[in-house]
């Protein structure tokens, strides 16, 4: 068997090299231990929540959920109800329960809070409102120092 030389380097992950200090054989890379997806479907379902409704489904992360109605809350559910679709085309079969509010970089990162005015508007909303950043679900968090913040808004 042809023992092949290989090295770690930044712009690849193996790279083929004459100056290497260990022959590594490739029946010693197929017995490597592959990395663990353990945990990481509980981790994904702890921060996303499905809109499930008229024969479809679709996931947004939590924190996107800007107001959720009491009528509405039976559309969001853990699992999904019905057959997954892309958010786009959920959006457009259900714009009539649905509102998406674009945000800033900044608010998508807490550098800057979302506007008083705003969140009035969504308290009084019968809709349920998604925020969104190039009209893709975002999660919007809270902002870093409140107290900069709001000085930086009045």
């Amino acid at each position: 068997m042809r023992n092949v030389i290989l090295t770690f380097g930044l712009a690849s992950l193996f790279q083929t090299s004459i100056c290497s200090a260990e022959t590594v054989h490739w029946n010693d890379l197929k017995k490597t231990a592959k990395p663990s997806n353990e945990g990481v479907h509980a981790r994904l379902n702890a921060s996303y929540v499905y809109l499930s409704f008229n024969g479809s489904s679709t996931c947004i992360p939590k924190t996107s959920l800007l107001n959720l109605p009491e009528s509405l809350s039976s559309r969001i559910t853990d699992k999904p109800q019905f057959k997954v679709i892309p958010w786009n085309k959920f959006l457009n079969a259900n714009f009539a329960w649905i509102r998406s509010y674009p945000v800033k970089w900044e608010q998508v990162t807490g550098k800057q809070a979302l506007t008083d005015e705003a969140l009035k508007g969504f308290s009084e909303s019968p809709s349920l409102m998604i925020a969104t950043y190039t009209k893709s679900p975002v999660s919007v968090l809270p902002p870093k120092d409140a107290h900069k913040v709001a000085t930086n808004t009045q």
